[in-house]
């Protein structure tokens, strides 16, 4: 999905994405940049002698901008599954209550892994 896509579908009246998947992609942004300095600083003249440093901290960057891109999608996968439990029909009552339960805690387990 296209930047204009994403942000169109957030503005619509879809409960998904929403504020985890928005959290996670400015996240993914914010460290990018970081990342961005990161890679310049290792290049600067006069910083030769931290070039594994910056190096370093580019790659951790890279790590958690791939962790955080996924957790966009996993995070609004994760709230369609739930809002389908929750529509589940009268008869499924039992069903649903184990299933929502596990969904929740899908979620809590869902995390950020830092390098």
């Amino acid at each position: 999905m296209s930047l204009i896509d994403f942000a169109n579908e957030t503005a619509s009246e879809s409960p998904a994405p929403g504020g985890g998947s928005v959290s996670a992609y400015v996240g993914a942004l914010g460290i990018s940049l970081a990342t961005m300095v990161a890679n310049l600083s290792s290049h600067k003249k006069g910083w030769d002698d931290r070039w594994k440093e910056f190096s370093g901290w580019a790659d951790k960057g890279q790590v958690i901008k791939k962790n955080l891109i996924a957790l966009v999608d996993e995070d609004t996968r994760a709230f369609n599954q739930i809002m389908n439990a929750f529509g589940l029909t009268k008869r499924a009552q039992m069903q649903r209550k184990r299933i929502v339960p596990m969904l929740f805690k899908r979620l809590q387990k869902m995390q950020l892994k830092f390098p």
